[in-house]
């Protein structure tokens, strides 16, 4: 989500048949026309040529009730606060702000906070009347915040492939994970710490890494793109995040403030005020292509949500097993040259093997070092490599114990 633009946001529920007929949803928060600047729609898109497949909401509801998400019972709040804001020259049925939007695949909600606010709320998508619920026995930000401070403002929000939801404010230094369910619980997990190769990109910066939006991937971690189109691949146990690159081929003022995860495992982009195109991003070279259209103009959007995971595959998608450990740092990976570094931390001195694999597991690259700490290696990627997801594997030759697996992207 953009920082610097304050989005209203309006829904309306939809029925379980006809929620459950899309395998992979994307909402996006538009404005009542294409271009306009009023962002107080929701619609859900067709991701293969752009279009709006239906309108979740067109319109400001007459009646709105909020209801505790705890006792599942009417709130205190009354109609006329519930209209008190005037935005746009549109009354909305909400006080506030919105800023941040994730779809609950599993339990068919959509969970949003207002831009100055520290209530978590969401819609639930499964009755036929709209309700939208307000976790009031906890806060979701639960620090001192300025009210008027961008920095403290939480404009990412999206769900993991744990289940969890996670939102992120500006300027990183609160990450929120919340349970959805019957019974909602928040934590305050700390603040994100840049990775050791970030350099001057750092994920705190706030004229390059503030707004913008998350997804998760399938094997446990995060992905943070800024609105500069910076990229960051955080991992949600160590809050470590790893500066990727910057996406290329998007116009100058084209800012992204939503993103969403297509079925060819690309990035979906989009920008709040220019309505020409959405975007396709490989996430392996970080090249981004006009999306498919069937009119002239799409409907700019403030913020994208959608129900799929990066990487993710009904088949093998968690068969994965991730041992990452702080001993080895890949770089850069995703990998967007014909080649990558290999840091070894505190290790023993010894014979290693390295072996990286295509997604069949079949070794495309075999190589033995002599490590000693703190070594850097280059690994040359073979001619026949072409992109792709990879494993790589490294091995204790002395000690014939493994050392360390993770996945490594290979782009063009």
């Amino acid at each position: 989500m953009r920082h610097k633009i304050l989005l209203p946001l309006l829904f309306v529920t939809l029925g379980a048949n006809t929620l459950n007929a899309q395998k992979n949803r994307t909402f996006a928060v538009t404005g009542d026309i294409k271009g306009s600047a009023q962002w107080g729609f929701v619609r859900e898109l067709n991701t293969a040529n752009s279009s709006v497949l239906q309108n979740i909401y067109p319109a400001p509801q007459k009646t709105f009730v909020l209801y505790d998400a705890l006792t599942k019972q009417p709130t205190k709040e009354t109609q006329a606060a519930m209209f008190s804001a005037n935005v746009f020259g549109t009354q909305q049925p909400m006080h506030d702000l919105v800023a941040a939007l994730a779809y609950d695949a599993a339990y068919n909600r959509l969970y949003f906070t207002y831009m100055h606010s520290s209530e978590l709320r969401y819609i639930d998508m499964n009755i036929a009347d709209p309700r939208v619920y307000i976790v009031k026995n906890q806060p979701l930000k639960n620090f001192v915040s300025s009210t008027t401070s961008e920095e403290d403002n939480i404009t990412r929000m999206t769900f993991a492939s744990d289940g969890y939801g996670y939102a992120i404010t500006n300027n990183g230094n609160h990450v929120m994970r919340f349970s959805t369910g019957q019974k909602i619980q928040i934590k305050d997990l700390g603040s994100l710490t840049d990775g050791a190769n970030n350099g001057n990109n750092s994920v705190h910066s706030a004229c390059a890494s503030f707004g913008g939006d998350i997804i998760g991937d399938a094997f446990g971690n995060l992905y943070l793109v800024t609105q500069r189109a910076g990229v960051f691949k955080i991992n949600i146990n160590s809050l470590v995040a790893d500066f990727v690159g910057t996406i290329k081929n998007l116009p100058q003022d084209y800012t992204v403030n939503g993103v969403a995860v297509d079925e060819a495992n690309n990035l979906i982009v989009s920008c709040a005020t220019k309505a020409d195109t959405y975007y396709s991003v490989n996430i392996a070279s970080l090249s981004a292509s006009a999306m498919p259209k069937n009119e002239d103009e799409v409907y700019n959007a403030s913020d994208l949500a959608c129900s799929r995971l990066l990487y993710q595959n009904s088949d093998n998608a968690k068969a994965v097993e991730i041992k990452g450990n702080n001993l080895i740092t890949i770089y850069p990976n995703p990998v967007t040259t014909r080649s990558f570094d290999i840091q070894f931390g505190t290790i023993t001195k010894g014979n290693y093997t390295v072996t990286l694999s295509n997604a069949a597991g079949k070794p495309v690259l075999t190589k033995a070092l002599n490590v000693v700490s703190g070594q850097t290696e280059k690994i040359i990627l073979p001619v026949g490599v072409t992109q792709g997801l990879y494993m790589i594997s490294i091995i204790n030759k002395d000690l014939n114990t493994a050392l360390y697996s993770d996945k490594v992207i290979i782009g063009q």
